[in-house]
């Protein structure tokens, strides 16, 4: 997932890009250097407020709340420090819910459910991230295309389990199952690991691949990209906890603790006063006082900074007195 920063830096430089494009072919022909920058700045706008309008319609959303992430994170790291027994009976027991699941070494084979079932997980809507694109589609179709044509069977039908093929519009893929592979091994998914679970899928008569992981490396998805007879999903563990694991009760044994316990207000005071701050204080208030020669209400930023100022005195000379 990409952060907000990436987002903004990607979208800043797309319209400098453009900007600059248009202006240059615009100023050539007009002469004009203003109406060129205003005609190319326009330009670049609506080209870039299309780019992001699109990515933003296929992007991943994820709608969890703090504490829904504190959690879901501490549960990511903690898979890192879980035997892999453990971690397939967690996402067995999750994931078991909405697919029959068989348990393999390393592994999962995910099978889908009834047309009832189907019928009745299709209310809940889930984004899931995919090497080819990103597309939307409930639990219980991720093994299905978003848009089946099978038998003239409508795309917002659900298909009978009994069904031999499920056929894809992307590559003509029948998916029937998938192999579901948590992948948490404080390490990313490599090129060497991709391949061995394309032998063990094809082994099993499989020909879609689930990897459920924090990290991927670069060259393991340029290589599922370019597969043409398997299809390979990435998912993002914040997803799957939005998607399955955040309404099941299921946990996952606590190996790692890294929270962080609540300060007592004698602790906070005690960090707020402490002596090793007093040269910021200091700093702060002269510069807020040397500020007040410059703005028009001299007495709010005189008031602070003197505060600031007599703050850092009394760290410094409090311990001394103490004495």
């Amino acid at each position: 997932m990409r952060s907000k920063l990436s987002i903004i830096l990607d979208t800043t430089v797309l319209f400098l890009v453009l900007w600059l494009l248009f202006f240059a072919w615009i100023r050539f022909y007009s002469r004009q250097a203003v109406i060129s920058a205003i005609l190319g700045g326009v330009l670049a706008f609506l080209i870039t407020f299309l780019v992001y309008f699109l990515n933003k319609k296929h992007s991943i959303k994820i709608t969890l709340d703090k504490k829904e992430r504190d959690t879901a994170s501490k549960i990511a790291l903690n898979l890192n420090y879980t035997s892999l027994p453990n971690i397939l009976n967690y996402f067995e027991k999750i994931l078991s819910k909405t697919f029959y699941t068989k348990k393999l070494k390393n592994a999962l084979i995910l099978t889908q459910k009834t047309a009832q079932n189907d019928m009745h997980s299709t209310t809940h809507n889930t984004v899931h991230n995919t090497t080819k694109n990103e597309t939307h589609a409930s639990p219980t179709q991720l093994l299905l295309p978003q848009q089946t044509n099978l038998n003239n069977t409508p795309s917002n039908s659900p298909i009978q389990s009994n069904t031999e093929n499920y056929k894809t519009n992307e590559n003509n893929i029948y998916v029937t199952k998938a192999l579901f592979v948590p992948y948490f091994k404080n390490s990313e998914v490599s090129l060497e690991t991709l391949s061995k679970f394309i032998i063990i899928a094809k082994n099993n008569n499989i020909n879609k691949i689930i990897f459920c992981a924090n990290d991927i490396q670069d060259d393991a998805r340029s290589f599922a990209e370019k597969i043409n007879n398997i299809k390979i999903e990435f998912w993002d563990f914040f997803l799957f906890y939005q998607d399955y694991a955040k309404s099941s009760a299921v946990t996952l044994p606590e190996v790692i603790d890294i929270t962080k316990p609540k300060m007592k207000y004698k602790e906070l005071l005690a960090y707020a006063f402490n002596s090793a701050r007093a040269r910021n204080y200091l700093l702060f208030g002269l510069l807020i006082i040397l500020s007040s020669f410059l703005v028009p209400f001299k007495i709010y930023y005189l008031i602070s900074g003197s505060i600031l100022c007599i703050i850092a005195l009394i760290i410094k000379v409090y311990p001394l007195i103490k004495r």
